[in-house]
C-alpha cells in the first residue's frame, strides 16, 4: 500500500509538472502574435518619427522652424527608435522561447 501511494504521488507530481509546462507553453503561444504586432507597430512609429524629423530639418534649412522644434523631433525619434529596438528584442525572445517549447530551434 505504501509503494502504491508513493507511485501515485510521483504520478501526480509528473502530471503537475506537465500541466505547468502546458500553461507556460500556452502563455508564450498566446503572447507571440501580440508581441510581434507591438514590435512592428513600434518600428512603424519610429519610421514615421524619422520622417517628421527630416521634415522639421528641411523647414529649419529654409528658416521656417527653430532649433527647439528640431531638437524636440530628434528626441522623439530617438525615443521611438529605442522603443522599436526594445520591441524587436522582446519579440525575438518570445519567438525563441516559442521555438524552444516546440523543440524547433
Amino acid at each position: 500500500a505504501q509503494a502504491e501511494a508513493e507511485l501515485e504521488k510521483r504520478h501526480q507530481k509528473r502530471l503537475d509538472v506537465a500541466r505547468q509546462w502546458q500553461v507556460q507553453f500556452s502563455a508564450v503561444k498566446a503572447a507571440l502574435p501580440a508581441t510581434v504586432a507591438a514590435a512592428e507597430s513600434a518600428s512603424r512609429a519610429a519610421s514615421q518619427s524619422r520622417l517628421l524629423l527630416d521634415a522639421e530639418r528641411s523647414k529649419w534649412a529654409v528658416g521656417e522652424s527653430d532649433l527647439f522644434r528640431v531638437n524636440t523631433r530628434e528626441a522623439a525619434w530617438v525615443k521611438a527608435r529605442k522603443a522599436a529596438i526594445d520591441g524587436q528584442s522582446e519579440a525575438q525572445l518570445v519567438v525563441r522561447e516559442f521555438e524552444w517549447w516546440r523543440g524547433t530551434n
